[in-house]
């Protein structure tokens, strides 16, 4: 077989298989070692499972137990166990499989980044600026994945590369002064660019948009029609960023598209209004938004100022809303599972630890 198609058929295996496979001869262990293999794996295998299972992370509040478990998307029920801690812990995000997390106490708090795939995780360095809030992107250009650390107070960042592993110190970046009023909900990631919902109390109307490769904050307008809706969210659909929206008038989806070097948005989707949804989508203090294309519907976290969250599922076209998986409590999270191969072998310079420490025997691979 040629080197190409060898790529192209081990891009589409589980990572635990392509963990051992490393061992058959030194050309396997080369290719699935590289960050393109790696690149190539995330395109070809995790889009036969995106719209089937979720990682659900659940806080109980009155225990101090944070479970991480893998779940269907269409019922909520568990197909694996990932880990449980019993110590301060927290998901601050997740991206193509990676978790952003952080533990212990908040004077003796850690920030890491950790692979349940490979079950291995990266401790980054202490954060050269204070009062900030972590977001982890990947840059397409330099290939390497970026957290970037926001001091909403002086008006500063931070961003530390994976590649140089380091931070580098940006003081009064553009467009800073708007960050305050959209760091509402939980940002989208969509080809290099975290974008993040616009304030409603502050009367917003944009996007604000942070792009790892050039490092730089930025406003993205929404569709004029879409200005003067009261309900309205983003989400990622595939690989484009998309926004929905409703008015008394109608439901729409608009997909934000580039053509050469022209970028616009789309209308994917218009139809009928429903006063009911209407209500309920506004009322409801929605995170970790996930859209399921196979069956038009939207998963959504619905916030509760008592720990008291639940998962709502929206369809956008009968407008059925329904509360799924009753039995959880507690402050919730989740995102598409997915599998990757990041970390699995180390970074230059850097160390990485197994994790959880004191946990072994966890299939996340397993389906029932």
């Amino acid at each position: 077989m040629t080197p190409d198609l060898v790529m192209e058929i081990l891009a589409r295996l589980p990572v635990k298989s392509l963990l051992r496979f490393r061992c058959v001869s030194k050309s396997w262990l080369s290719l699935i070692d590289s960050t393109e293999f790696s690149l190539q794996h995330l395109k070809l295998y995790n889009p036969n499972s995106a719209n089937s299972r979720l990682l659900l992370g659940q806080k109980r509040i009155k225990i101090h137990i944070y479970t991480l478990t893998i779940r269907r998307c269409d019922t909520l029920r568990k197909d694996a166990d990932v880990a449980t801690f019993g110590r301060p812990f927290k998901v601050l995000q997740s991206l193509n499989g990676l978790l952003l997390i952080s533990s212990g106490h908040r004077q003796e708090m850690t920030v890491k980044l950790w692979n349940p795939s490979v079950r291995k995780c990266l401790v980054i360095p202490n954060c050269p600026i204070q009062h900030r809030s972590y977001n982890l992107g990947f840059a397409l250009r330099s290939k390497d994945y970026k957290l970037v650390a926001i001091d909403y107070k002086l008006k500063t960042i931070a961003v530390y590369s994976l590649n140089d592993h380091r931070w580098n110190i940006n003081p009064n970046p553009l467009n800073i002064n708007q960050v305050s009023r959209f760091h509402v909900r939980p940002p989208v990631y969509s080809q290099g660019v975290l974008y993040w919902h616009g304030d409603i109390f502050y009367q917003r109307r944009d996007i604000f948009c942070y792009d790892f490769d050039v490092e730089e904050f930025s406003l993205l307008p929404l569709p004029d029609a879409v200005k003067k809706d009261d309900v309205w969210f983003i989400f990622r659909l595939g690989e484009s960023l998309g926004v929905f929206s409703m008015s008394s008038v109608a439901t729409c989806i608009w997909l934000r598209e580039k053509n050469m070097d022209r970028c616009y948005w789309s209308e994917w989707f218009k139809g009928e209004p429903n006063s009911n949804a209407y209500q309920q989508l506004f009322q409801m203090r929605a995170s970790s938004i996930l859209f399921l294309q196979q069956t038009n519907t939207f998963l959504m976290v619905q916030k509760s100022a008592r720990g008291r969250d639940r998962v709502k599922s929206y369809n956008f076209t009968t407008h059925e809303i329904q509360h799924l998986g009753k039995s959880l409590q507690g402050k919730l999270f989740f995102d598409t599972y997915m599998e990757n191969l990041a970390l699995h072998n180390g970074i230059d310079g850097q160390t990485l630890m197994s994790f959880p420490e004191d946990q072994t025997g966890n299939n996340i691979n397993a389906r029932s």
